[in-house]
């Protein structure tokens, strides 16, 4: 990369230690550039999964007192109406 180039001219002392400010800049840059290809290769995993169909009812809502019944049910088991002749609403 061209920030190794410079790696010999930029280096600065502290506290009697040497730091190279190139290797700090070429590792930050390439845990940015590695974070974002995870990130997109995630992005692109999670798109291809398709979402899992919503399954048919299996219940409905008493006409007269509102509670959920089986949908083949004839009689409310809550307020025992017969759902035969339920109103159409």
């Amino acid at each position: 990369m061209l920030v190794i180039v410079f790696a010999n001219s930029m280096h600065y002392d502290s506290a009697g230690g040497k730091c190279y400010l190139p290797y700090i800049i070429n590792t930050l840059l390439t845990f940015v550039i590695v974070a974002f290809m995870i990130f997109l290769l995630v992005r692109g995993i999670n798109r291809m999964r398709r979402p899992a169909p919503a399954a048919a009812p299996s219940t409905r809502a008493c006409p007269y007192c509102a509670t959920d019944i089986p949908i083949k049910a004839s009689r409310c088991p809550n307020c025992t109406s017969d759902l035969r002749a339920a109103p159409s609403r």
